[in-house]
């Protein structure tokens, strides 16, 4: 636990709370670790011998930065090193964890077959409600909730999924079982606020921010669309890098 050394006053230019947040920067990277609680504005006033005004102003910085989120009834939580998902034409989400030194899993939400809704029909080349695969899972890090993963595909190609497909990587199954190696055609990203079951599953508040990327893929030897994706991903703890490439011709975003 961080010790309980106080800060001197600012004899300089620099302000308070900016000194403050400067020893509490350094502080969450040394001794803390991902959901330890920081004391209270309370307690860490008396700390540093300020007012809880000032306090909170450096606390504020460290939210901007996304070091901590605020949490109600839980006080001020540290976050973790955000993940690097990079939007790239064979991007691999199980990969990309084991990677960055994490386990990965998932849970499988959903699971059947479904009318195609507007958005995924048009992807895919479909009638309007045709009848698709829809998976939906979430995607976890370490046991944390990381994303949450929808899926549409055509059938009677992909039926296979509904009975073989329950962990690991969906593309790999694809890949294994039709040799068919996917890759991303399109993709559009942006940032909202969750859907309430969103947030459920993903273990975090209303009114904490996700981004959603939707993707259509296709099958990398034919050119054929093949799967469209909708990715919520949480704000909190994942940066979205996208991959510089060819570029795409601009498509309207249904239903945004």
């Amino acid at each position: 636990m961080p010790n309980s050394r106080t800060v001197s006053r600012s004899t300089g230019r620099t302000p308070e709370y900016r000194r403050i947040a400067g020893t509490l920067r350094d502080e969450i990277a040394s001794q803390y670790q991902p959901g330890d609680a920081l004391p209270s504005e309370h307690a860490l006033a008396a700390r540093f011998g300020v007012n809880r005004h000032t306090v909170r102003r450096g606390v504020d910085e460290l939210v901007e930065d996304g070091l901590l989120v605020r949490h109600r009834g839980r006080g001020t939580i540290v976050l973790s090193t955000p993940i690097d998902f990079p939007i790239t034409l064979d991007r691999r989400f199980s990969e990309l964890v084991r990677q960055s030194g994490h386990e990965t899993s998932n849970r499988i939400l959903t699971r059947k077959v479904a009318p195609a809704p507007l958005d995924a029909a048009r992807a895919l080349e479909l009638p309007e409600a045709a009848e698709v695969v829809f998976l939906e899972q979430v995607r976890l890090m370490d046991a944390m909730p990381l994303a949450i993963s929808r899926h549409w595909l055509p059938m009677p190609r992909f039926a296979f999924l509904l009975e073989r497909f329950h962990r690991g990587s969906l593309h790999q199954m694809i890949g294994s079982q039709l040799g068919v190696s996917i890759q991303l055609k399109h993709a559009i990203v942006r940032a909202h606020l969750p859907a309430a079951d969103d947030a459920l599953n993903l273990r975090i508040s209303p009114k904490t921010p996700v981004m959603t990327a939707r993707m259509t893929d296709a099958d990398a030897e034919t050119g054929q669309t093949v799967e469209y994706v909708e990715q919520v991903f949480r704000a909190d703890a994942t940066q979205l890098c996208l991959v510089p490439g060819p570029e795409p011709a601009l498509t309207p975003m249904h239903g945004a």
